[in-house]
């Protein structure tokens, strides 16, 4: 990828300096790129005040930027430089002191000739959601930048749950303590009512004041997302509300019907084949899923009740609220409606166990869903008629191919078209299919069959 972003940048203007600050010292320049082989430092020439400085782009990678301008680098320097001072300190006594210091860091030293603050005006990361936890070392290092320009390039912002957004706002903040005394001061926070109807300020929630007030800033920092929406005593939909909220104001998300420069982007865009098939069920599968979907949205029914911020009892027309476990099983059933058997035992982490050796057979995928019919029958609410009893159907022998695709399509309209265009496109036509899923047991499940 490092390559190829040169080749794209180096495309779109010859203008442009490309550098490749990536591999050993044995690489060499080639097509007007160079690479720079020595570790950067503030006195590099490639930082100079130049005209041709300004003009360059560097690319790096995350490993190679962390491994060399990182924690563990500073790290070493320390323990050398407390060693050096008086070598007859145990060498636990120096780590303890290395780790005193780091603790309490929030920047790389001045001192250090590998500290690049401030060095680069803008900075871009791409496959940002690599550090979405803010604790972690290449994390640490892009704050050391402290660039006064980031853009985070990610297609998945939230990867796992809502707290994987707090390691990108954490990038995206001030590097000064936007909650601190100091701070809080300079927006105004002490002089609103929200700050003085709290004790001790302790309770004071950025939500609470208008969205004009300069305090407001707050709520899009990681600290205040933490605590005042994923930890937040308040509804989920309130939650959903808020978080809509940040997302909108910190990501930049351009869809078909976007305008940019007064013009669509749809529009704008070379035309491509884009074709929509809508499948369906057969009558039978029908029935199972929605003796499924009905199951799944009884308990989101009976929690529709609530009371909305006033306290005042909204009845029936709270907004319903469907729990992850239900919408995973929803889209897998969507998918192969004989996943709603095995759907407890192909998670992601118990998948990643059973593949060790290799990929699962298709037949084998068979197997796990008998036997959990004989364990574990159909426990749906309200079942249609012909599901009081769990149908197995005939487990068709290892070798016989046929019958286990039969048997994979049987509850998968999904899989029935998409065979067909396997069979059409990578069969006769040699081309390459890209299949995207979201979840983990599809992958598993298709490269399977």
């Amino acid at each position: 990828m490092i390559h190829q972003w040169a080749s794209a940048i180096k495309a779109i203007s010859s203008d442009l300096v490309v550098k490749i600050y990536y591999g050993g010292k044995r690489q060499t320049s080639a097509d007007g790129i160079e690479y720079l082989t020595d570790i950067l430092s503030k006195d590099n020439e490639v930082f100079s005040q130049t005209e041709e400085a300004a003009r360059t782009t560097i690319i790096t990678s995350l490993r190679t930027l962390t491994s060399r301008h990182g924690p563990s680098v500073l790290t070493k320097v320390l323990r050398n430089k407390i060693k050096d001072q008086d070598e007859s300190i145990p060498y636990t006594s120096v780590m303890e002191s290395v780790n005193d210091i780091m603790k309490g860091m929030e920047s790389a030293p001045e001192w250090w000739c590998h500290n690049l603050k401030g060095l680069f005006k803008r900075v871009i990361v791409d496959e940002a959601h690599e550090i979405r936890r803010k604790t972690i070392h290449s994390a640490v290092t892009l704050r050391w930048l402290e660039a006064p320009s980031v853009l985070l390039l990610t297609a998945t912002p939230i990867w796992n749950d809502l707290s994987d957004i707090l390691g990108l706002l954490y990038q995206l903040q001030k590097n000064e303590d936007t909650w601190s005394k100091k701070s809080l001061e300079k927006l105004g926070v002490f002089v609103t009512d929200a700050w003085k109807n709290t004790a001790g300020g302790e309770g004071f929630d950025p939500w609470d004041i208008e969205s004009d007030e300069p305090a407001s800033c707050l709520r899009y920092t990681s600290e205040s997302v933490e605590r005042h929406i994923i930890k937040g005593d308040i509804r989920l939909v309130a939650k959903g509300e808020r978080m809509r909220e940040v997302l909108k104001a910190c990501m930049i998300k351009r869809s078909y019907g976007s305008l940019v420069d007064g013009q669509v982007v749809g529009k704008a865009l070379p035309a491509v084949q884009n074709i929509s098939v809508n499948l369906a069920f057969t009558p039978k599968e029908q029935k199972i899923y929605e003796g499924i979907f009905g199951d799944c949205v009884a308990s989101a029914r009976s929690r529709r009740r609530g009371k909305n911020e006033e306290g005042d009892d909204e009845g029936n027309d709270a907004l319903a609220t469907l729990s992850a476990p239900k919408f995973r099983r929803l889209c897998l059933v969507t998918t192969w409606t004989e996943f709603d058997h095995i759907i407890s035992s192909y998670t992601a982490k118990k998948l990643n166990d059973r593949r060790k050796n290799g990929v699962l057979h298709a037949h084998t995928i068979l197997c796990d869903v008998n036997n959990a019919k004989r364990q574990r029958p159909y426990q749906i609410a309200d079942s249609p008629e012909g599901l009081a009893k769990t149908q197995i159907d005939p487990l068709p022998s290892k070798d016989d191919t046929r019958e286990i695709l039969r048997s994979h399509c049987r509850g998968s309209p999904k899989l029935r078209y998409l065979l067909q265009l396997v069979a059409e496109l990578v069969i006769l036509r040699k081309e390459k299919l890209l299949i995207f899923v979201t979840m983990p047991a599809q992958v598993l499940w298709l490269e399977s069959v």
